[in-house]
Order: structure tokens, then C-alpha cells, then sequence
């Protein structure tokens, strides 16, 4: 028989209780303690759970933006084996640095067929930088009227060369004032090579 003291002011009762209400005091006192421990387990449990949730969330970002890395590199290597091909054709279109004087010909006979005075010189071989083929540096001093001039670079354009003009100084010579003043220009450019 369990017997339970309770003090009202200086009044101390025995309380007696029946074997089922000693039981039922016993599961309720099981009861709340095995309530309490589940609360705390759940609450530790809890946090662990979302700390791995957090770590396992970072390593599927990070497998996610490796396969993005992969599909990207993938992707730009089909695209480099599909324009290799045309990429050496175009190495092919340009000219060796043997051919530079047919290049040095062709201009003459350009500034020849509309009366330019002309000079060219060649500077320095550029190495090839990335995607940009090697070069010949080059100099050239033409002077013509402005209209000779542009028949000119038209038919440069046209030459089968391929060339980048960097720098144009422009001077008049000579004509100030009339209708055909006489240019001078000092041009500064490259012509690729293979």
C-alpha cells in the first residue's frame, strides 16, 4: 500500500491508496517520463536530422553544378570537333610568309592602276596569340587624291589577303582648297600568315 503525506498549513494527512490507484499513479508517472524522454530524443534527434538534411542538401548543389561543368565542357568540345575542320580550311586560305611578296606585288599593282605613289615595308613576325593566327607587322606610305585613294582600299578590300590596318595617319600634301587635294597616309597594320 502506497501511503502519500500531504501538509495543509500544519495539518498532515495520510493519504491511502488502493492497489488501482497505486497503478494507475504508476503508469501515469511511466507514462509522463517516457512522454519527457521522447520529447527530448525528439528534439536532439531533430537538429541532427537537419544538420545532415543541410549537409546532404550542399553535396547535391555541389553534384549538380559538377554535371552543369561537365554537360558545358562536353558541349564545347562537340562544338570544337565540329568547326576543326573549317577552322584548318581557314588556316589553309592564308598565305606563308613566302607569300609575302606577292602580297608586297599585289598593293603596288593596285596603287599602280590609279596613280598612288607607294611604299610598304615589313616590321616584326607576331606569334600567334589564341585564337589569332600569326602576322607580319607592316608599314605603308600611299599618297593619292581621295578619290584615287578609295578606288584604292576598294580593291584592297577585295585582294585575297587577310589584313588588320591598326593605325592611319592622314596629312594633305598638297591641293589645299581645291577640288582634288593630294592625301598622304602613314598606315600601320598586319597581314596573317600560317
Amino acid at each position: 500500500m502506497l501511503k502519500l503525506i500531504v501538509m495543509k498549513g500544519l495539518n498532515i494527512k495520510k493519504i491511502v491508496l488502493t492497489p488501482f490507484q497505486k497503478d494507475l499513479f504508476k503508469a501515469s508517472l511511466i507514462g509522463g517520463i517516457l512522454i519527457l524522454g521522447c520529447i527530448i530524443g525528439i528534439f536532439i534527434f531533430n537538429n541532427k536530422i537537419n544538420a545532415e538534411v543541410d549537409r546532404i542538401t550542399g553535396y547535391k548543389v555541389d553534384i549538380a553544378t559538377r554535371a552543369m561543368v561537365l554537360q558545358s565542357v562536353q558541349a564545347l568540345e562537340g562544338d570544337y570537333q565540329k568547326i576543326k575542320g573549317d577552322i584548318d580550311l581557314l588556316y589553309s586560305l592564308l598565305p606563308t610568309s613566302d607569300h609575302l611578296i606577292d602580297f608586297s606585288a599585289a598593293l603596288k599593282d593596285v596603287a599602280k592602276k590609279y596613280g598612288i605613289d607607294h611604299g610598304l615595308g615589313f616590321t616584326i613576325e607576331n606569334p600567334a596569340v589564341g585564337l589569332e593566327p600569326k602576322s607580319y607587322g607592316f608599314t605603308l606610305v600611299i599618297t593619292g587624291t581621295s578619290s584615287n585613294l578609295i578606288k584604292y582600299f576598294s580593291d584592297v578590300e577585295k585582294l585575297s589577303y587577310f589584313m588588320r590596318l591598326e593605325q592611319i595617319d592622314i596629312g594633305e600634301v598638297s591641293g589645299e582648297g581645291t577640288k582634288n587635294p593630294v592625301y598622304r597616309l602613314n598606315i600601320l597594320g598586319r597581314v596573317f600568315i600560317r
